[in-house]
């Protein structure tokens, strides 16, 4: 049931893709803009239309039109349901490191963490032994 609901899903995103290939991105209003980068997991809800142009362009490269150009150079096999659905989970981890993303809980679980001192061997021994005469 989950699969063919995300199989229906790639296919909508893929129809969509070809069509937005043949169409110029700078020409779409904000509002289509927004739904397109949405239904691709791409950015967040403060982006830019600057931001998302540029990060649908990309998903457009990526996803249509340089395989389109080795699959017709080489013959090679392309798997395009693979090719979004990895894409899709990039921007879904993206969006959720951003800044600027409202979903603070996973904001916080992307964040790098700092690096805690490193203690060496000999010093961890030294203190174990403190703590065992201190008994």
């Amino acid at each position: 049931m989950v699969r063919g609901k995300i199989l229906n899903h790639l296919r909508k995103v893929t129809d969509a893709d070809d069509f937005l290939v043949n169409t110029k991105i700078d020409e779409l209003d904000s509002e289509l803009l927004a739904e397109a980068c949405k239904t691709r997991l791409i950015g967040g809800p403060n982006r830019s239309d600057d931001e998302n142009r540029e990060s649908l362009s990309k998903w457009l490269e990526q996803t249509s039109i340089r395989p389109a150009s080795k699959i017709s150079a080489g013959g090679l096999h392309y798997n395009g349901n693979l090719a979004r659905a990895a894409l899709m989970c990039y921007h879904a981890v993206d969006g959720a490191r951003d800044a600027r993303s409202s979903s603070y809980l996973p904001r916080l679980l992307f964040q790098g963490q700092q690096q805690a001192p490193v203690v060496e061997e000999e010093e961890v021994v030294t203190r174990k032994r403190r703590s065992r005469r201190g008994k």
